[in-house]
């Protein structure tokens, strides 16, 4: 991997800084690389300069060769150096007072934002605000596909659910599991109570036992129409009142597929584009917040740039949001 800086900052936003992961290392359907550079292409067809009002990060994959062949964690090496750099790269961000404005190509960058989030905040507590349509609660023993992407919070909150183990992975996919899980240098980076999700309505069993398990609060689609987006989010800073520091990743098949069907593994009954507009913007006022992504845009899977007129519309109103603050 290798990390490149893009533009110059102006005079707004200095707290603010792109950090872009072209990467679908960990992904089911191939395309998710590509999100980055739609969406470049798209503001600059529309002529709004939002990525180069701020400073721009890039990390990029050298090569997804791997040199592991475990079916139950496919490519996991390549996953774990990609994460070890995003890892650093975000702890290095918030060093500086940094608020990292992340557009990753698939969701185990989830993995690595929260072990940077931890490092750079050690004596504090981290909270997660997860708007997905999947719980990402898997690991190399219970994963019915072996794609990393689905397994990026079970790393972040050290969870290997062998006691409902299906697969029997490798020595070494064990050795480089307990790797990612110890990215922040401890395990769990972030306990499993201080995450919140959002919009999740396809999920496994062991999954489902998981968030049992440990409280893992699911604020589905009905429930969010039913109280009000306010009053959501409301609740999601109540529970999450105890921590120090929040981190918000939304994954755009938290969308329904009618508004976006460019991702790689769409669900339906999903949220509206109004709706994801007002959550996290609402949710981006909150003071703790300190990292908003967006993740999972698959120009390649798209309808008529459908998905990534969408997600620019849902980065626009972020930034502007953050600006007024930073």
């Amino acid at each position: 991997m290798e990390t490149t800086k893009q533009n110059s900052p102006v005079d707004i936003g200095k707290k603010l800084t792109w950090l872009a992961i072209p990467s679908e290392l960990a992904a089911r359907i191939k395309g998710g690389s590509q999100g980055f550079a739609a969406m470049k292409k798209y503001f600059a067809a529309k002529n709004v300069d939002l990525f180069d009002r701020l400073v721009m990060e890039v990390i990029t994959d050298l090569s997804d060769t791997s040199t592991t062949a475990d079916p139950s964690a496919k490519s996991i090496d390549k996953v774990l150096a990609l994460q070890t750099e995003v890892c650093e790269k975000v702890c290095h961000l918030r060093h500086q007072g940094i608020f990292p404005l992340v557009i990753s190509g698939d969701h185990s960058s989830a993995a690595g934002i929260s072990a940077g989030l931890r490092k750079a905040h050690s004596d504090e507590r981290i909270g997660i605000v997860y708007i997905d349509a999947h719980a990402d609660l898997h690991s190399p023993y219970t994963s019915p596909s072996g794609n990393m992407h689905g397994m990026s919070l079970a790393i972040a909150c050290g969870l290997d659910h062998i006691n409902q183990a299906k697969n029997s992975p490798n020595p070494q996919t064990i050795e480089l599991w307990n790797d990612l899980k110890a990215l922040a240098g401890k395990v769990p980076a972030v306990d499993p109570q201080d995450v919140v999700f959002c919009a999740v309505r396809d999920i496994e069993k062991e999954e489902e036992q998981a968030m049992l398990e440990h409280g893992m609060v699911n604020h589905s689609v009905k429930s969010i129409r039913q109280i009000g987006i306010k009053n959501v989010v409301s609740k999601i800073i109540n529970d999450l009142s105890h921590c120090d520091r929040i981190y918000v990743s939304f994954d755009i098949d938290s969308l329904d597929p009618d508004e976006a069907p460019g991702t790689g593994t769409p669900a339906k009954g999903g949220l509206s584009l109004k709706e994801v507009i007002e959550l996290c913007s609402l949710l981006i006022r909150e003071k703790k917040v300190c990292c908003w992504e967006l993740t999972e845009l698959n120009p390649v899977r798209d309808m008529d740039e459908k998905t990534v007129a969408n997600a620019c519309q849902l980065i626009l109103a972020v930034t502007e949001e953050l600006l007024t603050y930073y």
